[in-house]
């Protein structure tokens, strides 16, 4: 079971997709995450990708974040997405994509659509972490204050700096690793 780890929907119970090739972020790194965050979440507008249940754009949502885009493109998660929105009463402030998340990078491009916190949990494969950050980078969507925090594997080395941004802080919780970056100054 899942759950909100603060802010108003604390504890409120999320809904996830029960499939092999989903790895839902444990609640204890979540929580972790935010509290590196702390007040930097309010106001923002969030870009959670490889979303899946949608736990990290939701629990920005709870401590006060504006609004939050997920993206994911697998149905069952897109559908829990847009149940767990309609359980919290926060449908106005999502946007469900269905879509790959580097063809969404680049029609967030397109639209000129920003975003000043990210949050990505991609699989624990083939360096799509680091393939992310540099896309994300290249696409100019992210805007200060920025945080994009990405979660991946211990084992998977993340770079210093990339593109438009350095890594601010750098966290592991066994084989679970998170990478802070913020604007290259």
């Amino acid at each position: 079971m899942m759950r909100v780890t603060g802010g108003v929907w604390r504890s409120r119970r999320l809904i996830f997709p029960r499939r092999a090739d989903i790895r839902p972020t444990r609640d204890m790194v979540r929580k972790a995450v935010f509290d590196v965050l702390r007040d930097a979440v309010a106001g923002q507008h969030v870009l959670d990708a490889f979303s899946g249940s949608g736990a990290f754009g939701f629990d920005a949502l709870s401590r006060n974040a504006a609004s939050a885009v997920f993206v994911d493109s697998r149905q069952e998660c897109a559908q829990a997405i847009s149940e767990n929105a309609a359980a919290l009463n926060a449908a106005e402030r999502c946007t469900v994509l269905r879509e790959d998340v580097f063809s969404a990078l680049e029609l967030f491009a397109r639209q000129k659509k920003m975003f000043s916190l990210v949050f990505a949990d991609p699989p624990y494969q083939q360096g799509i972490a680091k393939k992310f950050l540099m896309k994300l980078g290249a696409c100019a969507i992210v805007i200060a204050p920025a945080f994009v925090v990405i979660e991946h594997h211990a084992r998977d080395q993340m770079p210093e700096n990339m593109e438009r941004f350095v890594r601010r802080q750098y966290k592991e919780y066994g084989n679970t690793a998170v990478s802070f970056y913020g604007p290259a100054v």
